[in-house]
């Protein structure tokens, strides 16, 4: 099967993306009308600034890392700083698919990267046009993302290509191992699979067909850098959010649709018991701010919103809707309790419960972990997490407000775990190094 063309005619993979094009673009479009997605990001994708770039910066190359959304950015994070050391001649350009990713990829230029961009969309010409432009000489991939038209192109031109922080679920490899044959060709331009765990890795040596080209380097997450606010800071802090001295904090972060509702009716429980007590709620996705300040206000909740300062309800607001992007790991560092969302509803997966246990702050996270089961193995309710369903959710948080005993324990413990479970950057550039 030829899948790939040097002389940039249409590849395999182009045609199946114009093939689907029909069913897709009127998707996208639904979705940037009604839930204003991807309208920035499309015409980025897509390669619309490109003639705006200085070709001087990027006359010798540059490194570049992709990292499709927030997680993957965080984890990126831990290896730009070991990037810039190794290749200080070298731009370190990152990009994100998602608004959200770059919105995080713009806050760490020009401290941790040279420039944030959006990655290519995967047809032949478009990524020919950003490489011509960018001349990346190291292609690093965080996770999982396999775009077969970039990898192939990059290869050709010779850019060194590593997998890092690589994961693979038990259902995601069903699906890409239906095309195994296919993809055997791009993830052959791969030099290494820097893989998570050792399932992860046994799943990658199946689909590559180059085990010696695998390797288990653990989570760099545990390795991403949180700033731990000191008690200026923080006092600066909680008087920016409205929080008054001696009240306990609740954060509830990256929640998800759903997921609101079930955090509410907790904080209901956790307010009738303990009315000095203030919950901060910070959805995943920005262009859900509007839609959950209107639940606040449909349910009458006492709430402020922080953008503006607006309030809804009657009496003392109590819930914060923190509609900013970028403070999340901050509002950690604050909390007496850390609500880690995308795992009290099915069909998400969970987040990164790292962020919180970095500050030391007691975790909670719900049982739909299915994209998390390495984190939620290591910060399990041994080790410092606990686990609890909606029904449950404020019985355990005032069990953790009631007892600081109990609490220090859980967040000594969860800091505990990524303590020792640091160092997958180091490993990770060990193996770039070997490939270069």
């Amino acid at each position: 099967m030829i899948i790939c063309s040097r002389d940039m005619t249409p590849t395999f993979f182009d045609i199946i993306y114009l093939g689907l094009a029909p069913v897709v673009i009127p998707i996208l479009a639904w979705r940037a009308l009604r839930k204003k997605k991807y309208r920035e990001s499309t015409a980025g994708m897509l390669g619309g600034r490109l003639g705006q770039e200085d070709p001087e910066m990027w006359r010798n190359g540059c490194v570049w890392v992709h990292s499709v959304s927030v997680g993957e950015t965080m984890a990126a994070k831990a290896m730009m700083p070991l990037l810039k050391a190794r290749f200080p001649e070298l731009p370190l350009l990152v990009t994100t698919v998602t608004e959200t990713g770059q919105a995080l990829a713009r806050s760490l230029v020009p401290g941790c990267a040279d420039a944030a961009r959006y990655y290519p969309a995967d047809f032949s010409w478009v990524v020919k046009k950003f490489a011509d432009t960018y001349k990346p000489r190291i292609f690093i991939l965080m996770e999982t993302e396999i775009w077969p038209n970039a990898l192939m192109h990059l290869a050709d031109r010779g850019t060194r290509i590593v997998m890092m922080n690589g994961r693979i679920s038990a259902k995601s490899f069903k699906s890409y191992n239906l095309f195994k044959k296919a993809l055997r060709q791009p993830l052959g331009g791969v030099q290494a699979f820097c893989m998570q765990t050792q399932a992860d890795a046994d799943r990658m040596k199946v689909l590559s067909g180059r085990p010696d080209r695998v390797f288990t380097t653990g989570n760099c997450k545990f390795d991403t850098p949180v700033e731990r606010l000191d008690a200026g800071a923080k006092d600066a802090l909680r008087m920016s959010l409205g929080i008054a001295k001696g009240e306990r904090v609740v954060v509830a972060g990256s929640t998800h649709p759903g997921e609101e509702e079930v955090v509410l009716a907790a904080f209901k429980e956790v307010q009738h018991a303990m009315p000095q007590t203030k919950l901060l709620l910070v959805p995943r996705h920005p262009e859900r701010f509007a839609k959950v300040w209107s639940l606040l206000e449909g349910e009458g909740i006492a709430a402020r919103r922080l953008s503006d300062g607006q309030e809804t309800g009657t009496g003392k607001a109590g819930v914060v809707l923190v509609d900013k992007m970028g403070l999340l790991v901050q509002l950690y560092g604050i909390a007496d309790v850390a609500l880690v969302a995308g795992s009290f509803v099915p069909g998400i997966g969970g987040h990164n419960v790292l962020e919180a246990a970095a500050h030391g702050t007691p975790v909670i996270y719900g049982p739909h972990m299915e994209k998390q089961p390495e984190l939620a193995r290591l910060l399990n309710e041994e080790n410092g997490g606990t686990i609890s369903d909606g029904e449950g959710l404020g019985r355990a948080i005032l069990n953790l407000l009631n007892d600081s005993a109990l609490a220090a324990e859980k967040g000594a413990q969860g800091l505990a775990v990524v303590q020792q479970n640091r160092g997958s950057a180091a490993r990770n550039m060990e193996i770039l190094e070997r490939v270069l």
